[in-house]
């Protein structure tokens, strides 16, 4: 007896085209712009100035206190919290006891404001992977995990297994639980391999429309940034964007790397079902013979798998 796992999908969500490279000198020149936008009373082109020069420089300490100064202002404590902590580490290895004083200040008020969330696991199945909104978590730290308030979207996986997904709502200072049940066994379909192959084409076609759409969606979000009375961007080369623009093209390009990866996937799984469709044996099906079609998600990656006996 032969036990063939065929892992038919499975992609790595890749930088998005145009992601940013480290440019300190770029990064001041938006630094300053966003202070500008500050002192004018702009407060939120301001924090997208500053989101935007955090990109090129992830270690300047004035950039990093004021974006966190932004998510507090927003109420998302806990990603304030851990950015005055960083701010705070930086400013004291640099010897910046001005910068580190004020996120000290500020690390000592939201500390009690910031909701704490447990998560427990029924069952914790090898390699179970913690996702709460787009951030991974380590299983280890589930015990007590610094979360924004509002309503959390999360995800729990592990190979083998059906995944769990869940929303919970927490409140400042509150301390949440959430229990997870045992992640489920996929349903086992006993198939001939022909049989399976089908399966499998069918899944990719589904696969590759998906990515086609995600991509449709993308270019229309990034054009819609140059029309209408008062574009967010014009034309160039670069574009040029104001900070709405600049946010809603990037997320645009970001969504459209996405589509493109889930789109050539869905193009191997054709591929790799049609092989297994039209070259496999017309086997007699045995009590042996059975495939259970597996998802699999995790931060770096996503699709399914074949799993079985033949």
């Amino acid at each position: 007896m032969v036990i063939l796992a065929i892992v038919l999908a499975t992609y790595g969500y890749a930088h998005a085209e145009g992601d940013e490279q480290p440019d300190p000198e770029k990064a001041d020149k938006i630094f300053d712009e966003a202070q500008k936008l500050k002192q004018e009373g702009k407060t939120a082109e301001a924090c997208a100035k500053y989101d935007e020069a955090l990109h090129y420089n992830s270690s300047a300490v004035g950039t990093i206190l004021n974006v966190a100064l932004c998510n507090e202002e927003a109420n998302k404590v806990a990603t304030a919290l851990q950015q005055f902590t960083q701010a705070r580490d930086l400013a004291r290895e640099h010897n910046m006891n001005e910068h580190r004083a004020a996120a000290e200040e500020h690390i000592a008020k939201l500390e009690p404001l910031v909701p704490h969330l447990t998560v427990s696991f029924e069952e914790l199945a090898t390699d179970t992977k913690l996702v709460i909104d787009d951030k991974a978590y380590p299983i280890t730290s589930a015990a007590d995990l610094r979360v924004d308030p509002g309503t959390r979207h999360i995800v729990v996986t592990a190979p083998g297994r059906l995944g769990y997904e869940t929303t919970v709502e927490v409140k400042a200072s509150q301390h949440a639980s959430l229990a997870v049940p045992k992640l489920k066994l996929p349903v086992t379909v006993k198939k001939t391999r022909r049989t399976v192959g089908k399966l499998v084409t069918g899944a990719g076609v589904a696969i590759l429309g998906t990515g086609i759409l995600v991509g449709v969606i993308a270019n229309n979000k990034y054009e819609a940034q140059f029309k209408g009375a008062m574009p967010n961007c014009t034309a160039g080369d670069p574009p040029q964007c104001n900070p709405d623009g600049f946010s809603e093209t990037r997320s645009a390009r970001t969504l459209g790397t996405v589509g493109t990866i889930i789109g050539i996937t869905g193009g191997a799984a054709i591929i790799a079902g049609a092989y297994v469709w039209l070259f496999a044996p017309n086997d007699v099906q045995t009590e042996h013979s059975s495939v259970a079609l597996v998802p699999s998600l995790s931060p770096n990656s996503a699709g399914f798998a074949a799993v079985g006996h033949f």
